[in-house]
């Protein structure tokens, strides 16, 4: 499809927006078959862009990819997404998480948030830090802190990263947010919690309906600056 888009553009046949996105449907799925390293490799009919397992073979291609990525296509969230999971899987979670924090701070995306949160550097407390400075600008996004529990679970903070997922989870209840909270609360000993919002968390996600969830516990009130 790649190979296509040059004689597509030339056609005139779609769109500058359809082409676009043909241009970031192609470049984000190439990027990720980098992220499944561990699974087996996918057949293709073009040798470079089929992945090499190991981690210099893999950067070598990841590299080579991302320069051949025009300019607009790199900074649509799908592809740069896609591209920092593929460092991460390539053991350049550093350089993945440098990026995530640029491309934040100039433009703003809910899915680099989360992936922020999800990323494993060798700095965890740096992320922390980053992600609280964003919090100042943007208090009730539960994305963010959704990030900002799972931030905390990472470097053991767990009364702070209840406090964070306890005002995700009042801002937007999901079972991703339920399942941290399941997670740290097991953590503070508290078990019955931990099961409640377990369960909780998996009715969410099979689409129970709301009137037939059970009630979640309510914690004494907490500032989500406290340790």
């Amino acid at each position: 499809l790649e190979k296509l888009l040059p004689d597509l553009k030339r056609s005139k046949t779609l769109s500058p927006e359809d082409i676009f996105e043909l241009q970031v449907l192609v470049r984000s799925s190439q990027l990720a078959r980098f992220a499944q390293a561990s699974a087996p490799a996918m057949p293709a009919q073009n040798a470079d862009t089929k992945p090499q397992h190991g981690t210099a073979s893999q950067m070598t291609q990841i590299e080579g990819l991302w320069g051949r990525t025009e300019k607009a296509v790199r900074a649509a969230p799908k592809v740069l997404a896609a591209y920092v999971r593929a460092l991460s899987e390539a053991g350049a979670a550093d350089m993945g998480e440098q990026i995530l924090r640029r491309a934040l701070g100039k433009s703003w995306d809910n899915d680099l948030i989360l992936l922020y949160g999800q990323l494993e550097s060798n700095d965890s407390l740096r992320q922390l830090v980053t992600a609280e400075r964003w919090l100042r600008d943007r208090p009730g996004d539960p994305d963010l802190l959704l990030t900002l529990g799972r931030l905390c679970r990472r470097n053991e903070l767990w009364g702070k990263g209840r406090d964070y997922l306890e005002a995700s989870l009042n801002a937007a209840n999901r079972p991703e947010t339920c399942a941290e909270m399941a997670y740290v609360m097991a953590k503070l000993g508290e078990d019955k919690q931990s099961a409640a919002f377990f369960k909780r968390g998996l009715l969410d996600a099979v689409g129970m309906d709301e009137n037939l969830r059970p009630e979640l516990p309510r914690a004494a009130s907490r500032s989500t600056t406290s340790g």
